[in-house]
């Protein structure tokens, strides 16, 4: 069973993890996780949110325009939910973070 923390150290932890620096959440070709810092949050209208380098963004913006162009009806259609939307903007917010 975990210690139970005082409201002063976990208002620590909290202040120290401010200045962290968020790391790209994407696998690699070898199984691993990206080592890049994130700069991109990627907000997939709600479905998913995954913080992506630089790399990984142009990479997956790439993938996902090409795979919408090659749709039956040449719409995003999101692989979670399903729905259709008219444009690839539509369907996904690119934040810089």
């Amino acid at each position: 069973m975990a210690r139970p923390v005082s409201a002063a150290t976990a208002f620590a932890e909290i202040v120290a993890s401010f200045s962290k620096q968020l790391g790209c959440e994407m696998p690699t070709h070898t199984s691993g996780q990206c080592q890049r810092l994130a700069r991109w949050r990627i907000d997939l209208h709600g479905c998913e949110q995954v913080n992506m380098c630089s790399h990984h963004k142009a990479a997956w913006v790439r993938r996902e325009q090409a795979r919408a162009l090659q749709s039956e009806n040449g719409l995003p259609r999101c692989a979670h939910c399903g729905h259709a939307f008219p444009s690839f903007n539509d369907a996904v917010r690119i934040t810089a973070i």
